[in-house]
């Protein structure tokens, strides 16, 4: 994998993007495979933060204001069934 980097970008529909710090992926390992956690997305201070780890210790990781978020989200188009 020489050369490729992960990254991840999240866009609401405002056009707001979040993106998260890029990983090397030359350095991982084949047999490298996403850490279970229960803790990978949380609210933090006024922040949705989103963290993903594999078990060779590499992080991906980023957040969005929640105020930005909020403002984003159209809630006519969501329905809660009864």
């Amino acid at each position: 994998m020489e050369g490729k980097e992960l990254s991840i970008s999240v866009t609401d529909s405002d056009g707001n993007t979040v993106t998260s710090d890029k990983v090397d992926l030359s350095s991982i390992d084949t047999n490298t495979v996403l850490e279970n956690a229960s803790d990978g997305l949380k609210l933090e201070n006024d922040n949705l933060t989103l963290s993903v780890k594999d078990t060779d210790g590499n992080e991906v990781k980023g957040s969005v204001s929640v105020e930005e978020l909020k403002g984003a989200i159209r809630w006519t188009s969501i329905r809660i069934p009864s």
